[in-house]
């Protein structure tokens, strides 16, 4: 997809980012609960593990979501000095 140029393309793709965003938070609220539950029922080793990597993955792809957010937002600004 090519970068947005108006501004109404921008912000179109930081409000499409930002529900992108508030669905990875939640699944990983999901999965640290779930994460959670297996610690408390005394799952393996392995089955801890792998979970606690599908946090540290959904994270890191919230985390990249924000700044990608931030800079749209910093481009909309720019565009809406012009």
């Amino acid at each position: 997809m090519p970068p947005p140029r108006t501004l109404a393309e921008v912000k179109s793709e930081a409000s499409r980012l930002l529900s992108r965003g508030h669905r990875l938070a939640s699944r990983r609220r999901e999965f640290v609960d779930a994460v959670e539950r297996a610690e408390r029922r005394g799952a393996s080793k392995e089955d801890l593990t792998r979970a606690r990597a599908d946090v540290v993955r959904l994270e890191r792809s919230v985390e990249r979501v924000i700044a990608r957010v931030e800079g749209l937002r910093d481009l909309a600004r720019a565009l809406e000095s012009e």
